[in-house]
This record gives C-alpha cells, structure tokens and sequence, in this order.
C-alpha cells in the first residue's frame, strides 16, 4: 500500500510539472492605450516578458501602438496606461470591414516576449503571444454588429 501510495504521489508531480505553461514563471509588465472608434472602445493590452524588460525601455525609444480604423470612423486615442513609456496613434486606413493593430517593441536588452489582448467594448476578441518585437492584428470590424451591442 505504502509502495502504491509512493508511485501515486511521484506521478501526480511529474505530470503536475508538465501541466504548466512554459511561460508560467514569467511575470509580465503591461500597457493598456485605449481607443475610441466611432463610438466603441478598443483596448489594446500589451503585456511584455519578463517584467524587468520595462525598466530597458525609453521615452526616446517607447513601444508604438499605431491602430487602423475602418474608413469613416474617426479613431481617436483616449490613454495610454501602463508600465512602460509608450508612443499610440489611431489613423483611418483604406479596408472598411477590417481593424488593424500595429506593436513595435523596441530592441531592448532582456526582451523575451509579448502577449497582447485586444477588447472592443470590454468584449475580449483576439490574443497573441510572439517572442518578435513586431506584431502586426487584423480584424474583423462590423459595424452593426458594435452597433446592435452598443444599443444595448
């Protein structure tokens, strides 16, 4: 019984160490720059790997966050929040039915990775993770489909 108990015990811990992400000792640091398009808020959370990588960040070299809106739309930028310096900008672009996401780290010692999540009106709609310093989203934008959740 001893032996079984044993043999139990060293399987639930190694399967246990197997069942965590890679990443899962990372700690990341965050920005969250805030948009308005026609009406809906998109938010944009970059979050980079290891938590440490903010302090090698500048102002004269920040992270850019450049969001393309539909035609007609009229994206603004209403804050950028966060842990590190951070350069955003919204602009209209020519795909009426497409959003896109543009984030440039800057090369930094230590950088490992980033992750970023993207919200339309507090509606999780896209993640990503890429151990690049460049990361370019595109996305679906309906517009009446924002428009019958904004109604509500």
């Amino acid at each position: 019984m001893r032996k079984l108990l044993s043999v139990a015990l060293v399987l639930m811990v190694v399967l246990g160490v197997f069942a965590f992400p890679v990443n899962a000792g990372l700690r990341f640091c965050s920005n969250d720059p805030i948009f308005d398009v026609d009406g809906h808020e998109v938010s944009v959370l970059i979050e980079l790997a290891p938590y440490e990588v903010k302090d090698a960040i500048s102002p004269e070299k920040p992270v850019v966050t450049v969001l393309y809106a539909p035609k007609g739309t009229d994206p603004k930028v209403v804050s950028v929040f966060g842990d590190f310096p951070e350069y955003a900008e919204a602009r209209e672009w020519g795909r009426d039915e497409k959003l896109g996401i543009r984030i440039k780290v800057p090369k930094v010692e230590g950088y490992e990775m980033m992750r970023v999540t993207v919200f339309i009106d507090g509606e999780q709609v896209a993640q990503k993770m890429t151990e690049k310093r460049n990361m370019f989203l595109v996305l679906d934008w309906d517009e009446e489909e924002h428009e019958e959740e904004h109604d509500d």
